[in-house]
């Protein structure tokens, strides 16, 4: 516990009447949590540590103590300065380790030595010359890193991850290309997280049935993974023995190679770390970042055919939005009650709110709002506004419509309304007309994601899950996750 933290002293002590002895009083550095440095919620924390009693260690080693429970006293505020003001409703952030516990009621010294851990850790079968060549405890810690990872990667992809080169399917990638490489040092040249699916699934199927459900498609996907991995990954080791061989100088591997090897052979940069440590090297992150960063400007760019003022303006229409979510500005969706079979529908509204754009179009809210906004991969109404004032009547374009991030209000970008600044004052009267049969084909489409979804897991089953859509009036995309269907399947659901 904090040194300086008398209160939880005392209450350790003398309401849960621990021997003094059993109390240790630490620096900020151990017991103090806050987010980082920066400013947020911070406070003093507790620790409690059981004594695995481990014969290797006496008492004053760490490695005799299991940290499994943690208590944070969220009292504090740190502001930008470093200043600690009281919080007006102090709380207790609390969590307790559940494998922790589970090593301290099995009598283990740690989580891997646990009965779960312990019926996958006891399947791998390594190669015995490779074996013998390795000393025991980095035997074990290769067979730990395949165990852990197996269990990450079967329940990222049970929730409908699956590996890909951005965000969290980067992650899973990361995860599974890390056990291959523990495998290939075990002298594992097939693929080993697939084949040990069904010791996980014995030891936590009963509890965790979606990891029965989704063998089939967990299976496939850990082995195609780690079977892509394999193909480049002795050429990739080949490229840091040459690295390692040639260049002992410095011991650092460029940032110019890590990123070779990141975009040619599939190593994640950390795990390039992982081996560059494992030979006493280090690895240029810097220089690997600043070379990443600028592959993806040139990929961008090339994408996008050079800049363009659309960030800009998205810019704009993104701070109206919050300005507008801030002084709860409003408009209630009317479209639902619109006769679905006209071509056209009007509505009777007044303006809420407006604003100018600086490529002359402006953004508008008008109150009831006849437009369906983009949302749930569906594009937006589009139609007319239409104002009559001192006898003369103007129309105006919606291109596209949004919603404020609070869904209260619907914006209507306008085209060509930007200097009519007097025709949209606060309670003008104006008419929304919306086109009903590009709403139409919007709603044919939306419909039609529904079918293909259901379609796609009646052939390929519960496994398939939907990751996204794009509903436009003359098309659409569904984006699932699922193993590579077959030409069978996509026949199947076409039939369907």
């Amino acid at each position: 516990m904090l040194r300086s933290d008398d209160e939880s002293y005392d209450i350790w002590k003398n309401e849960v009447g621990l021997d003094p002895k059993r109390i240790v009083r630490c620096g900020p550095e151990d017991n103090f949590w806050s987010m980082g440095n920066g400013e947020g919620p911070c406070g003093p924390s507790s620790e409690i540590f059981w004594d695995t009693q481990d014969p290797r260690y006496s008492e004053a080693d760490d490695e005799r103590w299991l940290e499994f429970w943690n208590l944070v006293f969220m009292q504090y505020h740190r502001t930008a300065d470093g200043e600690l003001k009281p919080l007006s409703t102090p709380c207790i952030d609390t969590g307790m380790g559940l494998e922790r516990v589970a090593s301290i009621l099995q009598g283990k010294k740690n989580n891997f030595d646990t009965d779960i851990f312990q019926s996958i850790i006891g399947n791998i079968k390594h190669n015995e010359t490779f074996a013998a060549a390795l000393p025991p405890d980095t035997l074990l810690t290769y067979k730990r890193i395949i165990a852990d990872h197996l269990r990450a990667s079967v329940f990222l992809i049970a929730e409908g991850v699956y590996p890909n080169n951005n965000g969290r399917g980067y992650v899973l990638r990361r995860i599974i290309r890390r056990a291959v490489r523990a495998g290939k040092l075990l002298g594992i040249d097939a693929a080993v997280l697939s084949g040990l699916y069904p010791s996980l699934e014995s030891a936590m199927g009963a509890a965790y049935p979606e990891v029965v459900e989704r063998r089939k498609a967990i299976i496939a996907v850990l082995e195609s993974e780690e079977k892509a991995f394999l193909k480049t990954l002795d050429k990739g080791m080949s490229l840091l023995e040459d690295i390692f061989a040639s260049r002992s100088d410095d011991r650092m591997v460029s940032g110019r190679d890590a990123f070779l090897l990141y975009d040619t052979h599939g190593f994640p940069v950390d795990l390039t770390e992982i081996i560059a440590r494992d030979h006493g090297w280090s690895v240029d992150i810097a220089s690997f970042d600043q070379i990443q960063r600028e592959s993806r400007e040139r990929n961008r760019t090339s994408w996008k055919g050079g800049p363009s003022k659309k960030d800009a303006i998205a810019g704009e229409i993104e701070a109206a939005c919050l300005e507008w979510q801030d002084a709860s500005v409003q408009s209630h969706f009317c479209g639902y009650s619109i006769d679905p079979e006209l071509k056209q529908a009007s509505v009777t509204a007044k303006v809420a709110a407006f604003k100018e754009l600086s490529n002359g179009d402006a953004l508008a809210v008008i109150d009831p709002c006849p437009f369906y906004a983009t949302g749930g991969g569906q594009q937006a109404d589009t139609g007319m506004v239409t104002v009559t004032r001192d006898n003369s009547t103007r129309q105006f374009a919606v291109k596209t419509a949004v919603s404020l991030p609070n869904g209260k209000a619907t914006v209507l970008h306008l085209t060509g309304a930007g200097g009519r600044h007097a025709l949209f004052d606060a309670g003008q009267e104006v008419t929304g007309t919306v086109d009903m049969e590009r709403r139409y084909g919007n709603a044919v489409h939306h419909t039609a994601t529904h079918l293909l979804n259901s379609a796609l897991r009646t052939v390929v089953g519960d496994s398939v899950m939907q990751a996204g859509s794009l509903v436009q009036p003359d098309s659409l995309r569904f984006d699932f996750t699922s193993a590579p269907l077959t030409s069978l399947q996509l026949g199947k659901v076409e039939e369907l």
